[in-house]
């Protein structure tokens, strides 16, 4: 009977050690993943005020290179249009 019982006290040590590692692993992750999504905001928020100071120095540069992207997407998707259509007859 000792033996079964220092066996289940071996268990619950052993259980309990797993257990406060798998929560530290977990905190670990959480601050981990908190301190990515914060690198992440920072460099969106100065991507898009670096966009914003190039399209107040240059705003006809700006609005001519989106014209020229539209007018190059018109032309693609008039291009894959006319030729699906002509691959039906």
């Amino acid at each position: 009977m000792t033996n079964i019982a220092a066996v289940e006290e071996q268990l619950k040590a052993h259980f309990d050690d797993t257990l406060d590692k798998a929560r530290e692993i977990s905190e670990k992750t959480y601050r981990n993943l908190g301190r990515g999504i914060q690198r992440v905001k920072v460099a969106g928020e100065e991507a898009v005020e670096d966009m914003r100071d190039g399209i107040k120095k240059r705003p006809l540069a700006t609005v001519a290179a989106v014209g020229a992207g539209t007018f190059a997407l018109g032309l693609l998707t008039g291009w894959l249009l006319s030729r699906k259509m002509s691959s039906r007859y």
